[in-house]
C-alpha cells in the first residue's frame, strides 16, 4: 500500500466506529475487557482533546488571516502618506 495514501473518517464516521469497538470490548471476557475498556477511555479522551485543539488552531489561523489582512491595509495606507508628504 501507498504509505502517502491518508485515510479519512468524519468526526461522526469515527464516533459510530469506536461505539461498535466499545461494545466489542463489552462482549470479550471481564480479564480481557477493562484493560481494553482503560485503553479506549483514554484513546477516546485523547481524541476529544485533538478535536478541540483542531478546532482552536482553525480559529487562530482565521484570527492570523484577519491580522494579516489589517496590517497589509495600514501598509499601503503608510505608504501612500509617505508618498504625499514627499510630493510636498
Amino acid at each position: 500500500m501507498d504509505e502517502s495514501h491518508t485515510f479519512r473518517l468524519s468526526n461522526r464516521a469515527f464516533c459510530a466506529k469506536f461505539s461498535d469497538l466499545e461494545k466489542q470490548i463489552e462482549e470479550l471476557p471481564a480479564d480481557k475487557r477493562q484493560a481494553l475498556h482503560n485503553l479506549a477511555s483514554d484513546m477516546r479522551q485523547r481524541y476529544k482533546a485533538i478535536r478541540k485543539l483542531i478546532k482552536q488552531l482553525h480559529s487562530d489561523i482565521a484570527d492570523i488571516r484577519v491580522m494579516t489582512k489589517y496590517m497589509l491595509f495600514d501598509l499601503e495606507a503608510t505608504r501612500r502618506e509617505l508618498a504625499d508628504e514627499r510630493s510636498y
